[in-house]
């Protein structure tokens, strides 16, 4: 057994050394082979981090209402683009504080829109996020110049806009931006605030932002009277299944 094996060894290695070419191919092709697979192993464990680390920065507690009817296999039509009227800023005030969903922690009403913004004769476009409620608690984040909007800035649709640090840098370079006025589609806003820099979560850049009151964007800036979408805090993961049931229900009893 032991020679038949040697003579096995033997031949093998006689073959190879006969046929160097064909055997450094095959060898090169397996040492590819298997590269490239512990690569795309090692990308895609390193994709999967940075994705849950993002939607841990993001929050795990956070809950988005779209307007229009969802589908069991899909999300609705808004999430594709398609206009949908039926979600108003009465509809967020109505989730507010509401007894009926006792875990919910914060709420916040959105239009957004990418606008065209000067100071002098420097242009830059950027998001603009027309919000009202507890921005703060929802998405995060602080102020590091000036301050955010009031309650009754938002009521009085006042033209205020608090900015992120990439549209002030693009404005204003080093100089000061609070007090400064700029233009949002030829409507005059005074700068009330800088956010402090926060980097891109998600898909979302926080320093690439503009942040106006919701009725401001709602009635000067886009000329409608719905909301493209709510965001939502719970205050406890376990109680997320039970709090989106009570939203439905709130939601569709108006």
């Amino acid at each position: 057994m032991l020679n038949f094996i040697r003579q096995c060894a033997r031949a093998s290695l006689a073959s190879l050394l006969a046929n160097k070419t064909r055997s450094f191919l095959t060898m090169l092709g397996i040492i590819i082979g298997v590269a490239a697979v512990i690569i795309i192993m090692s990308l895609g464990a390193g994709a999967q981090d940075l994705i849950i680390s993002q939607i841990k920065t993001f929050g795990t507690n956070k809950i988005g209402i779209l307007p229009g009817k969802a589908e069991s296999t899909g999300p609705p039509a808004s999430a594709f683009g398609v206009v949908v009227t039926t979600l108003t800023y009465d509809d967020a005030q109505a989730l507010r504080n509401n007894p009926q969903i006792p875990h919910l922690t914060g709420v916040v009403a959105y239009n957004s829109s990418s606008e065209n913004f000067s100071y002098r004769n420097i242009s830059y476009t950027s998001t603009v996020w027309g919000v009202a409620g507890d921005y703060f608690e929802v998405e995060g984040g602080s102020i590091a110049e000036g301050r955010f909007f009031s309650e009754a800035e938002q009521q009085s649709s006042a033209h205020v806009v608090v900015i992120g640090q990439t549209v002030k840098n693009e404005l204003f370079g080093d100089s000061p931006a609070v007090g400064a006025n700029i233009k949002i589609r030829n409507h005059i806003f005074q700068v009330i605030g800088v956010m402090r820099p926060r980097g891109k979560v998600l898909i979302q850049d926080y320093d690439d932002l503009a942040i106006i009151p919701n009725q401001t964007m709602r009635k000067l800036i886009l000329g409608i009277d719905y909301l493209n979408f709510i965001r939502a805090t719970v205050d406890n993961e376990a109680n997320m299944n039970e709090t989106v049931s009570e939203i439905k229900a709130v939601l569709r009893s108006r």
